[in-house]
């Protein structure tokens, strides 16, 4: 029951995120509108873009609640399907013990994406992801945690090194692994970072 309540915590967490990026669309089209720096020349084009961005964003809402409501996949599966669509950074999985972790593929998606861009960012050229019996591990190559980030992190706090960061990526991947009793931990290793996802029950 608990579980249940966790999991639906955050897809309204997620479902909140979604509609906060429509109504914002729609904000910068109001706001245009009434301090008039949408003139009679770029009106009907920057207009047309808005709606067309809320229409994108309203159908990405269609298919996140899809997602969300459907049956839970195999971590593995669906980080193996990121191999092939991050053409930025090589990632190599392990699984020696066969080990299965069932998640909605929108959290595990949202997990590895998170993962995956600060890997980028910190110019990491390999991530290894080893999913064992009590764990999934990240372990990049890149420039790693600098200093007080990973305990910060690991405290639960909000840190960002992104200019234009919130802070908020990483703590929310923290709750949302914890909601399938997973606890996340960083720290850096011998060549870049290192995320641990370990069982907590």
């Amino acid at each position: 029951m608990i579980q249940n309540q966790k999991e639906n915590e955050t897809l309204l967490h997620d479902l909140n995120g979604e509609l906060t990026m429509v109504m914002d669309v729609f904000y910068r089209l109001e706001k245009g509108i009434m301090k008039g720096t949408l003139t009679t020349e770029n009106a009907k084009d920057a207009i047309l873009e808005m709606l067309n961005n809320g229409k994108k964003r309203v159908l990405g809402i269609s298919e996140f609640m899809k997602e969300a409501i459907s049956p839970k996949v195999d971590f593995e599966d669906i980080a193996r399907m990121h191999v092939k669509n991050h053409g930025g950074i090589e990632i190599k999985i392990t699984n020696i013990s066969n080990s299965k972790y069932l998640m909605k593929r929108i959290h595990i998606n949202r997990i590895l994406n998170n993962i995956i861009s600060n890997a980028v960012e910190a110019q990491a050229t390999v991530l290894k992801i080893a999913i064992n019996k009590d764990s999934i591990v990240f372990m990049d190559d890149g420039e790693g945690f600098s200093k007080g980030v990973a305990s910060s992190i690991n405290s639960g706090k909000q840190i960002t090194t992104r200019d234009n960061g919130h802070g908020i990526g990483t703590i929310s991947v923290k709750k949302l692994a914890r909601s399938y009793k997973l606890e996340m931990t960083c720290c850096n290793g011998l060549n870049g970072a290192n995320i641990a996802f370990n069982k907590t029950a």
